[in-house]
């Protein structure tokens, strides 16, 4: 059977909530650890390294991001899950248009909802000390959840990825000021205080000029604000902001390679009608 019913014990064997701090960001984007190796849960059963191997192989659109396991509630996509030497980590995007998903953030930044959790079922499992270890399951979804089925599910916090790119710049000037790396740089005073309020600049490729953290937290506060217009350019766009954008990509056209240039061109004409 290739359905996941949460309640169902024949179809999902249980869920299960882990602890891990969860960041989130003004555009919904949440992370975390949904498992880790060598905890036994509730059910008196823990998971074996490589035991998602196989399941989120090639199945990233297939496993749902739900609100408490409910099937009615979708509120989000997994963008991203990999196991490593902790667990399994995963990044979600939630919709901040849905209602549910939108409310799910916010209770997770204020700390009234700090559970994220999975629903499975076992492919392959065996008994050591008579506790469950369970070698391969097929993943069905992952939700954030008012009440876990482990106490060791608390989500430490909830940040803003906004904030992270704040932290970072804080702490590089920590031992100067702002007027004195505008005058060791290429950016002006504007600029850096964009950077310190989490705000995306232009010529990103500068910040190479400041340090590593700056420049991977810039990278994920432009890609989440990128994905959140190309949801808003899905939605349709008017002519007055067809005209717009075409003005835009002209001008973001400049000194590019042909063959972005080309990409872009194409992208632009789809947006504006244009054959």
């Amino acid at each position: 059977m290739n359905t996941f019913d949460v309640n169902n014990k024949t179809d999902m064997d249980h869920h299960l909530t882990m602890t891990h701090e969860i960041r989130a960001q003004d555009e919904g984007l949440i992370e975390g650890y949904i498992a880790k190796w060598g905890v036994v849960d509730s059910y008196n059963s823990r998971f074996q390294k490589g035991s998602f191997s196989q399941t989120i192989r090639g199945r990233l659109d297939k496993i749902r991001v739900l609100f408490n396991h409910d099937t009615s509630e979708p509120i989000g996509r997994l963008l991203d899950i990999q196991e490593d030497d902790i667990g399994v980590f995963v990044r979600a995007q939630l919709v901040m248009a849905v209602d549910k998903a939108k409310d799910t953030f916010n209770l997770i930044k204020g700390g009234a909802i700090d559970s994220f959790s999975f629903g499975f079922r076992t492919i392959s499992d065996k008994y050591e000390d008579g506790v469950q270890v369970i070698t391969e399951v097929v993943l069905g979804e992952i939700s954030p959840v008012i009440f876990p089925a482990s106490e060791q599910s608390t989500i430490t916090s909830a940040r803003s990825i906004d904030n992270e790119l704040t932290l970072a710049f804080n702490k590089y000037i920590s031992t100067s000021s702002i007027e004195e790396v505008a005058q060791s740089t290429s950016f002006n005073i504007d600029e850096l205080r964009s950077l310190q309020s989490g705000k995306i600049i232009a010529e990103p490729k500068r910040l190479t000029q400041l340090n590593d953290d700056i420049v991977e937290s810039y990278k994920i506060v432009r890609i989440s604000k990128l994905e959140s217009l190309c949801n808003e350019l899905r939605a349709g766009i008017t002519p007055a902001e067809a005209t717009r954008i075409n003005a835009l990509l002209q001008k973001s056209l400049r000194n590019e390679a042909d063959e972005v240039i080309a990409y872009m061109s194409d992208f632009r004409n789809k947006l504006t009608g244009d054959k």
